[in-house]
């Protein structure tokens, strides 16, 4: 398959998934997806509120042993 082609059918998924999966939408994503791959307006833009950012793992740890990092909300401040 043309890889341009693809580009855009795995582009336009992301945004049908990003905009819960609508049913008879296929042509405005695959019209979406083309503009933004073309240059037509910065991508990803209907995937970046979906997608969460990458987690530190080092927070995942001390929340592990219930231990907060400095500064974190709930943890006790001398005002």
């Amino acid at each position: 398959m043309d890889p341009k082609i693809e580009n855009i059918r795995e582009r336009a998924h992301e945004i049908w998934l990003s905009e819960g999966r609508p049913e008879g939408r296929h042509d405005q994503h695959w019209a979406q997806a083309e503009s933004e791959l073309s240059g037509g307006s910065s991508w990803p833009s209907v995937s970046s509120a979906a997608v969460p950012p990458p987690e530190d793992p080092q927070s995942k740890t001390a929340e592990a042993q219930g231990d907060s990092p400095a500064g974190a909300p709930g943890e006790n401040q001398p005002s």
